[in-house]
Protein backbone atom coordinates (compact mmCIF):
# COMPACT_ATOMS: atom_id res chain seq x y z
CA UNK A 1 0.00 0.00 0.00
CA UNK A 2 2.75 2.27 0.81
CA UNK A 3 4.27 1.86 -2.58
CA UNK A 4 1.03 2.70 -4.40
CA UNK A 5 0.77 5.74 -2.27
CA UNK A 6 4.21 6.71 -3.25
CA UNK A 7 3.57 6.27 -6.90
CA UNK A 8 0.26 8.06 -6.97
CA UNK A 9 2.22 11.05 -5.36
CA UNK A 10 4.60 10.93 -8.05
CA UNK A 11 2.41 10.62 -10.81
CA UNK A 12 0.20 13.44 -9.62
CA UNK A 13 2.92 15.92 -9.00
CA UNK A 14 4.74 15.16 -12.21
CA UNK A 15 1.32 16.19 -14.19
CA UNK A 16 0.97 19.16 -12.20
CA UNK A 17 3.98 20.20 -12.84
CA UNK A 18 4.00 19.32 -16.26
CA UNK A 19 0.62 21.36 -16.82
CA UNK A 20 1.77 24.28 -15.03
CA UNK A 21 4.54 24.59 -17.26
CA UNK A 22 2.42 24.00 -20.57
CA UNK A 23 0.34 26.64 -19.02
CA UNK A 24 3.10 29.11 -18.34
CA UNK A 25 4.49 28.90 -22.09
CA UNK A 26 0.99 29.00 -23.31
CA UNK A 27 1.17 26.02 -25.14
CA UNK A 28 -2.12 24.35 -24.30
CA UNK A 29 -3.52 27.66 -26.24
CA UNK A 30 -4.37 26.06 -29.49
CA UNK A 31 -6.56 23.05 -27.41
CA UNK A 32 -8.31 26.36 -25.31
CA UNK A 33 -8.92 27.48 -29.00
CA UNK A 34 -9.76 24.63 -30.63
CA UNK A 35 -12.08 23.31 -28.12
CA UNK A 36 -13.77 26.84 -26.97
CA UNK A 37 -16.16 26.24 -23.87
CA UNK A 38 -15.45 22.72 -23.90
CA UNK A 39 -11.67 23.20 -23.03
CA UNK A 40 -12.27 21.99 -19.12
CA UNK A 41 -14.43 19.05 -20.04
CA UNK A 42 -11.28 17.91 -22.15
CA UNK A 43 -8.91 18.39 -19.25
CA UNK A 44 -11.55 16.83 -16.76
CA UNK A 45 -11.47 13.68 -18.68
CA UNK A 46 -7.19 13.81 -19.69
CA UNK A 47 -5.47 14.75 -16.64
CA UNK A 48 -6.88 11.78 -14.99
CA UNK A 49 -6.20 9.60 -17.27
CA UNK A 50 -2.91 10.33 -17.39
CA UNK A 51 -2.83 9.74 -13.67
CA UNK A 52 -4.28 6.45 -14.02
CA UNK A 53 -2.50 5.02 -16.95
CA UNK A 54 1.07 6.61 -14.77
CA UNK A 55 -0.12 5.11 -12.04
CA UNK A 56 -0.35 1.77 -13.90
CA UNK A 57 2.47 1.73 -15.59
CA UNK A 58 4.03 2.55 -12.10
CA UNK A 59 2.97 -0.36 -9.96
CA UNK A 60 3.17 -3.17 -12.87
CA UNK A 61 6.31 -2.32 -14.54
CA UNK A 62 9.28 -1.41 -11.40
CA UNK A 63 11.89 -2.44 -13.32
CA UNK A 64 14.35 0.59 -13.44
CA UNK A 65 14.42 2.31 -17.30
CA UNK A 66 16.88 5.27 -18.19
CA UNK A 67 15.58 8.68 -18.90
CA UNK A 68 15.50 8.30 -22.70
CA UNK A 69 13.05 5.43 -22.19
CA UNK A 70 11.21 7.22 -19.52
CA UNK A 71 10.45 9.93 -21.58
CA UNK A 72 9.30 7.56 -24.80
CA UNK A 73 6.93 5.88 -22.46
CA UNK A 74 5.62 9.56 -21.19
CA UNK A 75 5.01 10.17 -25.08
CA UNK A 76 3.13 7.46 -25.96
CA UNK A 77 1.04 7.54 -22.70
CA UNK A 78 0.11 11.08 -23.34
CA UNK A 79 -0.85 10.62 -26.81
CA UNK A 80 -2.99 7.58 -25.84
CA UNK A 81 -4.15 9.72 -22.87
CA UNK A 82 -4.96 12.67 -25.30
CA UNK A 83 -6.77 10.02 -28.11
CA UNK A 84 -9.01 8.33 -25.09
CA UNK A 85 -9.85 12.10 -24.01
CA UNK A 86 -11.34 13.49 -27.61
CA UNK A 87 -13.25 10.09 -28.01
CA UNK A 88 -15.23 10.02 -25.02
CA UNK A 89 -15.29 13.91 -25.10
CA UNK A 90 -18.58 13.81 -26.86
CA UNK A 91 -20.36 12.27 -23.38
CA UNK A 92 -20.46 15.82 -22.16
CA UNK A 93 -22.94 16.36 -25.10
CA UNK A 94 -24.67 13.46 -26.22
CA UNK A 95 -27.60 11.34 -24.35
CA UNK A 96 -26.41 7.65 -24.63
CA UNK A 97 -23.06 5.96 -24.24
CA UNK A 98 -24.15 4.18 -28.06
CA UNK A 99 -23.76 7.46 -29.44
CA UNK A 100 -20.07 8.24 -29.30
CA UNK A 101 -19.24 5.11 -31.37
CA UNK A 102 -21.93 6.27 -34.24
CA UNK A 103 -20.27 9.84 -34.03
CA UNK A 104 -16.47 9.31 -33.28
CA UNK A 105 -15.24 10.74 -36.10
CA UNK A 106 -11.87 7.95 -37.08
CA UNK A 107 -10.47 10.43 -39.47
CA UNK A 108 -6.62 11.70 -39.79
CA UNK A 109 -7.71 14.66 -37.96
CA UNK A 110 -9.20 12.45 -35.32
CA UNK A 111 -6.10 10.58 -34.84
CA UNK A 112 -4.12 13.84 -34.77
CA UNK A 113 -6.15 15.92 -32.39
CA UNK A 114 -3.36 14.15 -29.61
CA UNK A 115 -0.47 15.47 -31.58
CA UNK A 116 -2.02 18.98 -32.14
CA UNK A 117 -3.28 19.29 -28.54
CA UNK A 118 0.36 18.81 -27.47
CA UNK A 119 -1.17 15.41 -24.80
CA UNK A 120 1.83 13.82 -25.80
CA UNK A 121 4.24 16.47 -24.81
CA UNK A 122 2.32 16.93 -21.61
CA UNK A 123 3.04 12.59 -21.07
CA UNK A 124 6.66 13.07 -21.71
CA UNK A 125 7.25 15.70 -19.12
CA UNK A 126 5.14 14.59 -16.96
CA UNK A 127 6.56 11.13 -16.76
CA UNK A 128 10.14 13.22 -16.74
CA UNK A 129 9.42 15.16 -13.54
CA UNK A 130 8.13 12.00 -11.68
CA UNK A 131 11.03 10.16 -12.20
CA UNK A 132 13.37 13.01 -11.32
CA UNK A 133 11.37 13.86 -8.05
CA UNK A 134 11.68 9.88 -7.46
CA UNK A 135 14.89 10.12 -8.08
CA UNK A 136 15.72 13.21 -5.66
CA UNK A 137 13.32 11.58 -2.99
CA UNK A 138 15.87 8.51 -3.03
CA UNK A 139 19.25 10.46 -3.25
CA UNK A 140 18.15 12.80 -0.82
CA UNK A 141 18.42 10.28 2.27
CA UNK A 142 14.62 8.82 2.76
CA UNK A 143 14.30 5.73 1.00
CA UNK A 144 11.84 5.73 -2.23
CA UNK A 145 8.51 4.12 -2.08
CA UNK A 146 8.82 1.99 -4.42
CA UNK A 147 11.12 2.04 -7.80
CA UNK A 148 8.76 2.23 -10.53
CA UNK A 149 8.95 5.51 -12.41
CA UNK A 150 11.19 5.72 -15.18
CA UNK A 151 14.58 4.84 -13.00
Amino acid sequence: MKNFIGNLLFCIAGVSVAYALLSVFQVNHFVWTLLKGRYYQYVSLFLPSLVVFFLVYTTLFTKPVGILRSLVIGIVVGYACGFVAFFFLPIFQLKTFGEIFRTADVSGMFLLSPVLSMSWLLGGIALLVASTLQRKFETAGAPAPSRGIGD
